[in-house]
């Protein structure tokens, strides 16, 4: 009788597009490495369900080819902390990295993952890069954002715009690229009082003419060295403490908080008057700092 080699994959991760909440199983580069040795990287694979797969990763494989399943996991193996870095081949995406421990439990007893996912399974969502086309039907907020006190790009910030709709809180998250350049795209929020037919008095409106205020938040870093991926670990987290300040061109700087999203236009913020020439930026300062 052959001998049966079990082997356990010991990391998974799926990813999500945060404009689409679609699955991404294709064409991204994602690779782990523990901090203390960046050279020896290991490359994940998708499977058929869409979860980027590790094998091999340092330290592992005597967990990976143990001859008796249940005993990997008894007593629960010591764990590791590796940092993930994720690049797109599309350009769809923000360059992320971000960090979790293996072993993770997240494999069924067949060959494919479980279904439904395990809750140990990290499903981690990507921001659009400002290159991407945008998908159609989906809106999308462009800006450019600095330091106001250095006035240099303010990398990998964090946006959040929010909107009531027929009393429902609505909100989208996305990401400055390493050059402050911002491009989130969302699904439209839903349309209220719409019509089929050109409105007369104060009818439906065309879905043409449905606008909405967007509310908009902010968080930074205001690292000197951002580095070349967007930290989703460390950016997310900011969104625990208070946001921090936006302000439009002006002097003294003017207090940016809104802007109105017109259905199938792209919004530009800070949104410029016809005749008015200041450029067009976002500047940010800490929470709570003056202008």
């Amino acid at each position: 009788m052959p001998e049966r080699v079990a082997i356990t994959c010991p990391l998974g991760v799926r990813f999500l597009d945060s404009a689409t909440n679609a699955i991404v199983g294709d064409d991204l580069l994602i690779e782990a490495y523990l901090a203390a040795n960046q050279e020896r990287r290991v490359a994940a694979v998708p499977n058929r369900s869409g979860v980027w797969a590790f094998h091999g990763l340092p330290g592992l494989k005597e967990f990976e080819y143990a001859a008796n399943d249940d005993g990997r996991w008894i007593p629960e193996p010591p764990k590791r902390r590796f940092v993930i870095e994720v690049s797109d081949a599309q350009g769809r995406f923000l360059p992320s990295q971000f960090a979790l421990e293996a072993p993770a439990r997240v494999l069924s007893t067949g060959e494919e993952f479980a279904s439904p996912l395990s809750l140990s399974l990290r499903t981690v969502k990507l921001f659009s890069s400002p290159s991407r086309p945008v998908p159609g039907g989906l809106a999308v907020v462009r800006a450019q954002i600095f330091e106001d006190a250095s006035d240099t790009p303010a990398a990998w910030t964090l946006i959040e715009v929010s909107v009531s709709v027929l009393n429902r809180a609505i909100t989208a998250q996305g990401a400055a690229d390493g050059q402050g350049r911002l491009a989130l795209i969302f699904p439209y929020p839903e349309p209220t009082n719409v019509g089929i037919s050109s409105p007369i008095g104060g009818g439906p409106q065309l879905l043409s003419q449905q606008s909405w205020t967007l509310t908009f938040r902010a968080w930074h870093t205001f690292d000197p060295q951002p580095g070349d991926f967007v930290d989703l670990d460390r950016v997310l987290s900011l969104t625990t403490r208070s946001p921090d300040n936006l302000w439009d061109d002006g002097s003294p700087l003017i207090p940016f908080t809104a802007a109105d999203l017109v259905f199938g236009r792209e919004l530009v913020v800070p949104v410029r008057l016809p005749g008015d020439l200041r450029p067009r930026k976002l500047f940010i300062t800490p929470a709570g700092s003056p202008s």
